[in-house]
């Protein structure tokens, strides 16, 4: 009866792919077998192979020795310095890269996550880096300069203007949209010259907008903008253009981080440019725009 009932077992455990390495003792009792696929060694008891009919968790991905876990970590250019415990636990390396201490989970480098954070953000300031010749020859387009190193599209880069011989600070984001130097663009706004900040709402799209524009400038633009639907509500007369710029600066501040209020209408909304200068009507009123330019117009010195 004992071999009729080792033979039973036994069947039950090749059927599901596993060879017993010692005798049956009980369907509960962790049995050592090799997996006939992988050929590791496992416990599984025979009342869960019945049950679930138990795979090798080595070839269903849920375990891992520790050398190849080591392997792993190592193509993902990481050095482990403690023994490898689980896929959960945090694990203590040395990026083979910068030399930082860190403490990735084995189951994120597994899932194609990346172990070192500061070389995860260099990474991505590299991908979206332009090349520096490249820049240059954007820059030089628009008539400037470069005075320094350039470091990305996105970071601050001071330039000399080849016309007006200022020294001025733009970034490559600002070029490639079409910006040049601010001080002597022809059809651009002139920080030197009278200027108007004004507000205009639109009752479609219910959304606020504010803008600078220079005093002889100010009929053609808000034109455009109530051509596209725009109301003017308010605007102030500033004798040097970069008073009105200023103001401008300290409103949206007020807005995007002290109000927390993003951005409301896209860039396809406005073919006339100055989305980014929109406020939803529904988060701020007009009247409390309004209060606040008149209060940071009183701070601005004479």
């Amino acid at each position: 009866m004992r071999k009729l009932e080792d033979d039973h077992v036994q069947g039950i455990m090749f059927k599901a792919g596993w060879q017993p390495l010692e005798p049956y003792k009980n369907h509960r009792h962790k049995w050592k077998s090799k997996c006939m696929k992988c050929n590791r060694i496992s416990y599984p008891t025979l009342k869960m192979v019945k049950a679930r009919n138990t795979g090798c968790a080595y070839c269903a991905g849920l375990r891992i020795d520790d050398y190849e876990a080591v392997e792993i970590m190592t193509k993902a250019e990481l050095k482990p310095i403690e023994p490898y415990k689980n896929a959960n636990t945090k694990w203590k390396s040395e990026c083979l890269k910068c030399g930082s201490m860190v403490a990735p989970r084995f189951a994120s480098i597994q899932s194609g996550q990346g172990g070192c954070k500061k070389c995860g953000v260099q990474r991505a300031t590299d991908m979206s880096r332009t090349d520096h010749d490249v820049a240059e020859a954007q820059v030089l387009k628009k008539n400037l300069k470069p005075l320094e190193q350039y470091v990305s599209r996105n970071n601050p880069w001071k330039c000399e203007c080849l016309v007006c011989g200022s020294v001025v600070t733009t970034a490559l984001k600002r070029i490639q949209q079409g910006r040049g130097c601010r001080v002597c663009a022809i059809s651009g706004f002139k920080p030197t010259e009278p200027a108007i900040l004004y507000l205009i709402f639109h009752p479609i799209h219910n959304s606020i907008k504010i803008g600078v524009t220079n005093t002889l400038s100010k009929e053609q633009r808000l034109v455009i903008h109530k051509k596209f639907g725009w109301e003017t509500q308010n605007f102030y007369n500033f004798e040097i253009g970069y008073k009105a710029e200023k103001i401008e600066f300290a409103l949206l501040k007020w807005l995007r981080k002290d109000l927390n209020l993003p951005i409301h209408l896209s860039a396809d909304l406005m073919p006339q440019h100055g989305h980014t200068e929109t406020v939803s009507a529904d988060s701020v009123t007009i009247i409390e725009i309004i209060r606040k330019i008149e209060e940071l117009k009183k701070g601005l010195p004479e």
